[in-house]
Order: structure tokens, then sequence, then C-alpha cells
């Protein structure tokens, strides 16, 4: 499921098809904030006054053609997909509208290849605005790397084919120059002293064919008025205005490079264990990223080592006992590893790999290495001491992004590792390829043994009253005990109860929980208003309401005491059962309540055909409330025609006090939130 809104602009004639293209991309899991455009100048209207990320234009709409859309975009620079929407889909069309430009032709009668063509062009879309920023950025970071190589004391040339592209100050003063024009396009071979020139041309065939020059070369170079001396040069691949080239370091003899050397190499290392720090090896990391995306050398795997239950074993040995274990396990490392391969301590007790070997010797060094360990009695101060480790391995292909970005895919795998019960190792696996229905059927297997063995329970989440209702409001949210008794929200679950069709029991158990509590809340004196939350599988279950019935009447429970919940695009899509549905609670005097609420076409017009009690304000109009005033407008909008319409407004997903300013300044009713209140395991267990 996305995270991110999609920003929509549907240009379509008929407001109720528009309505059931949202409902079927809500439905997908897409967040949508919609607004319906009649003709082009809605959307010239609706460009200038908002953001958007994408249009859905209607095939062979009459008031605006798709040429003179995709015209409009054009001639005003803007970068937006245009999808054509068709009431089937034809070949013909297909190739027709993406001729003129559109990304593709879609159909609310294929609602996987809508979903599909949506999320494409929501990523492809992300992309190109994450080039456009990472253009920005480089374009400031080659502003700061010129300023910073004009500052440095070393003489820093840029040569592109043997010909000077940049020079630094220092390099001019070096060779008597006296700005970077005199020495652009000259070649570096000018530099040289005609003694060594001859064996310099070498060098530079070298790095013409690619060849990278790892050492320092020393060589006798030569100044404008003729004058010789020694220089050492380190070479490496650089890139100036997004072209490569190679940049060179020109040192007097006088420089110790084995001296630098050396202090370079202390700056790369541990100093605990010896091996790479964190920086030295994210270096190494960035290089293999490089080569991978060049298509260069053999493929490299990075291998991220955790020690299991270290904090416990710290606890145990002590802070000198602890150091005294990292050290030994850092030399079982290197013993393992072959040479030449990358091996860091990179935080406390992660150790990191990077291994250029074909996978199935890394998979095989992997699991030696995991053996190796959990055999090994590493011998602490007067203790004999067993550990083991959750180690996860990650491909460093051409689409890694950064160091940063491979290292947290790879800690990732290491704690699931870690919480199937560590000591093993696993290989990165991107979702899209798991295997998803053995992935539905366990948690299918967790749902039904929940079920027979009492593992479900409720928690609830307090409703603040701010402006009318008396009493105490909560909503009631579904939870699981897992294998190890853990806490499992609803989330990781109902999804799959939804594709198996368990979600009516679940509902049935939801309900006489929150039924059962109330009636022990009215016992005691207590006024107390709980909302529950129905699938799409109760809304159309008949014989609910009879059952509902019947439960309230043996616990004594006041119906008005319960608030039902549904999505508003589920009422759109499901119009008939969620009316008969509501006529029925309105007859036991239970309320109702629309969430996600206020992000349809005409949110409104639904409340003419299914009068809900409550409107719940949709949480992507809480994101930053503070500080946009677009979600403030909105939510105001909302709140002054509720009231008018004589309904009670909730906000939920309040994360923070200035928030929950503005929506008291606005009259909002009720608010709902971690910030006002977390979800705890209050209600009774079963």
């Amino acid at each position: 499921m996305s995270t991110e809104v999609l920003r929509l602009i549907l240009l379509h004639s008929s407001l109720e098809q528009a309505e059931h293209l949202l409902s079927l991309l809500r439905n997908a899991g897409i967040a949508v904030r919609p607004e319906r455009a009649e003709d082009l100048e809605d959307v010239e209207e609706l460009l200038q006054a908002k953001p958007c990320d994408l249009i859905l234009h209607e095939y062979g709409n009459a008031e605006c053609s798709l040429e003179s859309l995709l015209a409009y975009l054009q001639e005003n620079n803007r970068d937006l997909p245009v999808l054509s929407v068709a009431s089937e889909l034809k070949m013909e069309p297909m190739l027709e509208v993406m001729r003129k430009g559109a990304a593709a032709m879609v159909s609310a009668d294929q609602p996987a290849f809508l979903e599909m063509a949506v999320q494409r062009e929501m990523q492809n879309l992300a992309c190109r605005r994450q080039v456009r920023r990472l253009e920005g950025l480089y374009r400031e970071s080659e502003k700061r790397n010129h300023a910073l190589l004009d500052s440095s004391r070393d003489a820093i040339a840029y040569v592109h084919e043997g010909a000077h592209v940049f020079a630094n100050k220092a390099y001019l003063d070096m060779f008597q120059f006296q700005d970077s024009e005199e020495i652009e396009g000259l070649p570096v071979l000018e530099m040289i002293a005609p003694t060594d020139q001859e064996s310099f041309k070498k060098l530079l065939r070298k790095l013409s064919k690619g060849k990278e020059i790892e050492q320092d070369v020393e060589y006798t170079a030569q100044r404008a008025n003729g004058e010789q001396f020694k220089v050492v040069l380190n070479f490496s691949s650089a890139t100036i205005h997004g072209e490569p080239c190679h940049q060179i370091v020109f040192r007097e003899a006088s420089f110790n490079p084995e001296l630098e050397q050396e202090l370079e190499q202390l700056k790369s290392q541990d100093l605990l264990t010896g091996l790479l720090n964190k920086d030295a090896f994210n270096l190494r990391l960035e290089q293999a990223i490089k080569k991978a995306q060049q298509g260069q050398g053999q493929q490299q795997f990075l291998v991220y080592v955790e020690l299991d239950h270290f904090k416990a074993l710290s606890d145990q040995i002590g802070i000198s006992g602890t150091d005294l274990l990292l050290r030994d396990v850092a030399d079982l490392l290197k013993e393992a590893c072959p040479e030449g391969q990358a091996l860091a301590r990179i935080r406390d007790h992660i150790f990191t790999l990077l291994l250029e070997l074909p996978q199935k010797e890394v998979e095989k060094l992997c699991n030696a290495l995991s053996k190796r360990l959990e055999q090994h009695l590493f011998e602490v101060g007067k203790q004999s001491v067993n550990i083991t480790a959750s180690m996860g391995v990650v491909i460093v292909g051409e689409g890694a992004v950064s160091p940063e970005s491979l290292l947290t895919l790879a800690a990732e795998t290491t704690a699931e590792q870690a919480a199937d019960g560590g000591n093993g190792v696993r290989f990165y696996k991107p979702k899209a390829n798991r295997d998803d229905e053995q992935d539905g059927m366990h948690w299918v297997h967790l749902i039904k043994d929940a079920m027979k063995h009492n593992r479900f329970m409720l928690a609830r989440q307090n409703i603040q009253v701010l402006h009318g209702g008396e009493g105490e409001y909560y909503e009631v949210l579904l939870r699981m005990k897992g294998p190890k008794d853990e806490e499992i929200v609803a989330a990781h679950f109902l999804p799959w109860a939804e594709k198996h069709g368990l979600m009516k029991q679940l509902d049935r158990w939801v309900i006489q929980q929150a039924v059962r509590e109330l009636s022990t809340a009215q016992k005691q004196g207590q006024t107390l208003t709980l909302f529950v939350n129905v699938s799409v599988d109760t809304l159309s279950d008949a014989s609910v309401l009879p059952w509902l019935a019947k439960l309230l009447k043996a616990e004594r429970v006041r119906g008005d005491s319960l608030v039902f919940e549904v999505p508003e695009s589920m009422v759109v899509t499901h119009m008939k059962p969620a009316r008969r549905f509501h006529r029925g609670l309105k007859q036991l005097h239970c309320g109702m309540a629309l969430e996600q609420f206020g992000l349809g076409l005409n949110s409104f017009q639904v409340l003419k055909h299914l009068p809900a009690d409550y409107l719940k304000i949709d949480r992507s109009l809480m994101e930053g409330l503070a500080e946009n005033e677009e979600n403030q407008a909105k939510v105001e909008e909302i709140t002054k025609k509720a009231h008018a319409a004589g309904k009670l407004v909730i906000a939920e997903f309040v994360e923070d006090s200035l928030s929950l300013s503005v929506l008291w300044n606005m009259g909002v009713n009720f608010v709902q939130g971690n910030f006002i209140h977390e979800a705890t395991v209050e209600l009774s267990e079963y």
C-alpha cells in the first residue's frame, strides 16, 4: 500500500463514473486527493491553484480533447502523466492515445490494470522529480567542490583526454600561471619534464583505457620558466560538469607518501578491532556500487553481521570483556574471509563484509562463518562464552542508490533473521518476489489458531471531546497474540482475513466484546460510547442486524452507546447494503460514522443517501495541518458543511499540539490520535 497521497485531476463528464474510478483506486490502497474538471479552463485553474501528480482524461471527452490537454501541458512545461480512461480496452484506441502522448489507456472494467498503470506513473513521476532534485543538488555540490578545491593547499588538476579542463589556484601557482583560462585545453604532458614525458604518455594511455592507477607515481615536473622539480602524482576518476575525467593531485617530492599512507590507514581503521571503520567501508561500498552501475567486474555482496542477544551478553561480561570479545570476533572473521575482501566494524556489535565472489561461494562462506561463530568458545577473562550471529546478505546491483540504502536493506534482512530466532543467514529478496500466497496462508493459520485458542484481544483509543458530546468515547481496535505472546496489530493480518473470507467472524467477535464492555460500564454508571469498524462482508450480511438486536437485548445495552464505522469509499461502491445496514442501526438506536471522509469528488452528496451521525476526516488532511494552509482550508470547509447538516466531526491521526489548537479553533467536535492517547489493551482479553 502506498503511503504517498496521489493528487489527481479527473477530466470526466460523468460524476458517477469519476467516483467509481476513485473507489477502485482507494480499494487498491492508493491514497487519493481528487479534483474534478469539466473542461480545459477548469484544468488550468486547478493547476494554477494546487499541485497535481496525474490526470485521468475521459477518452473522447467533448469539452476537452486529449490533444488540447497535452498541448497545454507541453506549452506550460508541465511534467504530468495523462491516462486516457475508456469504457473498454481495444488495441487501436490504445495505440492512438499513446501516439498522441498519453502514458496509457485504462478502463474501470480492468481495475488491476488501472491500479498498475497509476502506480507505474506515480513511480515514474517520483523518479523524474527526484532526478531533477538530484541535478540541482549536484550543481550545488559542484559549486561547493570548486570552492573547496580553490582553497586546497594541494595542486589539483582535472584532465580529460590528456588536456586540462580545470585547475585550482595552488596548481596555477605551482606552474606559474595567472588564471585558469591560460591552462584550459593545454596538454598536461607540458607540465612534465622532457625526460619523463614518454613514461607519462604510457600512463595516460592506461587511464584512457579505463585502468585505475592505484599507487602514487613520482615524476619530474616543469614550470613555465623551465625550472624542474620532483612531484608525486595521485590519480583518481572524477566528473566535471557531468562529464567523466581524471583528477590529478601534484605534490612536491618533499611530501612523504609513506607517512601519508600510514596516516590514511589510521584514519580508516576501527581502533578497537583493526578492521575498517564505517567511513572507510562506506567508501569501498560506494566504489562497488559505481562498478555495478557501470557493469564492471564481478558481482559483489554486502554481508551484515549482528551478534545475537548482545545486550544480555554485554551485561554478563562487562565493558572490558565486551571489548575482548569483539576483538576475538574480528580476528575470527579475518581468518574466515579470503584476502582482498573488505571487512569492517561499523557499530558496536555489528560487522560488515563486502565480498567480490560468486553467489554460491558467498552462501558457502556465510554459512560456514555462522557455524564457526556458533561452535567457537571465546575466552573472556575467566569466562567461556558462546555466541551466535544473524546475517543479512544483499547483492550490490546496478539499481543500488547509495551505501546507506544498501546498509538499510541489509540491516532489515538481518532483523528478519533475528526475529526468526537468529543464528543464521538470510539473503534479501524484494517483496514483489516473495511467495505472497505462502505468506498469506501463514497468517490465515495464525488467525484460525487465534480464534480456536482465544488469542484475540481488544485495544481502545480515546476520542477526545473538544466541542459537544458527553461521557467517554473510544474506538475499539482488534489485536492478536502471536506465537510468542507478542501483540500483533490488525494491519498485519486483516488483509489476509478479508482475502480468505474470515472478516464476518472477526467482526462479530469484536462487536460482541465491545457490547460486553459497554454492559459492564453501564452497570458501573459510566457513560461510555464505543466506535467499532465493520468490513464490507458484515455490511452486506443480512443476518448481522437480527444477531446484533439479540445481543444488545441479552446484555441490556443501550444502542446509542455503539457507533459503527465504515469508510466513505466503501459506501460509494456498496450503497444498497450500506443503506440497509444504516436503516437497521437506526431502528436499534445505534450510531454510524463515515471514516476517511472528505476526499471524494462530492463527499457530502453521499450523506443525502446515507445520513451518518459522525464524519471522521481523512487522515491525509491531518499531515502537517499546522503549516499546510490547503489542508486547513479543506478541514474547515468540511467542518462547516458538516455542522450545517447536523453532523459531528472527528479529526483522527492528530499528532501534535499545534494541530490540536487549529482543530479546536475550527470547531471540530472530537480529536483522536497517538498525541491524544495511544491505543492500549485495556478491554477484556479472550
